[in-house]
């Protein structure tokens, strides 16, 4: 019986990878849509640090529609999707991939992440980018965030990225 059991075990691993290949996760977590009518967040935590998450934030409420894949196995990852102002608002789209995943393309442009990972929308849907990283998703957060783009007509972000008042 040890014999047969061994020779599965060494079967499984060859074809369909050894446990090594299968711990992978990707550098995102599957992303956070956090919200409502007065301001919303989508943002991705980093798996190794969420402290440094990738956020878009909207001073309105939006609907998302996603299409994520990755592979252990080639340790890859494609995330893409949709985001549509609520109430049949403007849209626009989005992608990361383990291709370059410093590059976050919003509407087909192509942002550094290196540059700052927290965007901002406006109404029309157009785009700032701001010079820090943002923190792990939740709702303590976007209340942070509504308050620090509220409260001010030019932001500065503060050394850890947390808005300052």
């Amino acid at each position: 019986m040890t014999r047969i059991s061994l020779f599965l075990t060494l079967f499984v691993c060859l074809t369909a990878g050894c446990s090594k290949n299968t711990a992978w996760r990707p550098p995102l977590d599957g992303g956070h849509h956090i919200g409502g009518n007065e301001a919303s967040m989508f943002a991705f935590g980093r798996t190794p640090d969420p402290g440094q998450s990738i956020v878009l934030y909207f001073p309105f409420g939006i609907n998302s529609s996603t299409s994520h894949s990755h592979n252990p196995i080639s340790r890859s990852f494609d995330y893409s999707g949709t985001i549509t102002q609520s109430g049949d608002g403007p849209s626009l789209t989005y992608a990361i991939s383990s291709e370059d995943p410093q590059i976050l393309t919003l509407d087909g442009v192509r942002y550094d992440l290196s540059e700052g990972m927290v965007f901002r929308f406006d109404e029309d849907m157009s785009i700032q980018q701001y010079p820090f990283a943002g923190l792990a998703p939740s709702r303590e957060y976007l209340d942070e965030l509504s308050a620090y783009f509220t409260d001010s007509e030019d932001p500065e972000p503060t050394d850890d990225g947390t808005p300052q008042d």
